[in-house]
């Protein structure tokens, strides 16, 4: 899988990569590597083609984009920094991500990423943020995963369902910040369930004591 980049083409991104302050994780590598063949034995085609095509030709790169389409994080980057729209190519290998599709569908679809939607369902946090702020509704295929996390079913249960969250709550009593939380917030009363966290920290029993149970 060529680049089909001359020397030329390489010493001109070095320059541009080493100018931008985005590349500074870049800088002590490219002042190392004179060839085209030096860097890639350190960084991915994907890797090298995205930033070619940001930093260099400040638009697509169809030579590369075979070599993009191999990696989510660099599909996501080439759809965002470069095409500012969807990079079909690489959906395929995005949707292999739960961090990378709710990123896509988000910050370039605006919308739903169906295609994604499998790997977002393993992820706690993924799950909840594209519930919330994509769906606007219940992520079914996501709970399973939310409700392995204190934090995302907490939040999923006040900001997505507006009620209790049953699947979450045996994980959310393990937390005592986020089982007070859920007892003013959600419950809006006593949640048994957490008392024995809550019990742990000092503050938040007072909190609990006067806000929940009126003591």
């Amino acid at each position: 899988m060529s680049l089909h980049l001359t020397q030329e083409q390489f010493d001109t991104m070095k320059a541009k990569a080493l100018e931008n302050y985005s590349c500074d994780d870049w800088r002590e590598l490219l002042e190392k590597c004179g060839t085209l063949e030096e860097l890639l034995t350190h960084k991915s085609k994907a890797e090298v083609a995205h930033k070619y095509s940001r930093y260099v030709l400040k638009g697509r790169f169809p030579e590369g984009e075979e070599a993009i389409a191999t990696s989510a994080s660099f599909s996501y980057y080439y759809a965002g920094d470069v095409i500012k729209d969807r990079f079909e190519k690489g959906e395929e290998v995005i949707a292999t991500s739960a961090r990378y599709s709710y990123l896509y569908a988000i910050d370039v679809i605006g919308g739903r990423f169906e295609k994604g939607e499998k790997a977002i369902a393993t992820d706690a946090y993924s799950s909840y943020c594209y519930a919330y702020h994509i769906l606007g509704q219940p992520f079914k295929e996501g709970e399973e995963a939310i409700a392995t996390d204190a934090f995302t079913s907490y939040r999923y249960a006040r900001d997505v369902l507006k009620r209790r969250f049953l699947k979450g709550e045996t994980t959310v009593a393990t937390d005592a910040c986020y089982s007070y939380h859920y007892a003013r917030d959600v419950i809006k009363g006593r949640f048994p369930e957490g008392e024995k966290a809550i019990a742990t920290d000092e503050e938040l029993l007072r909190c609990y004591e006067r806000k929940i149970l009126n003591k």
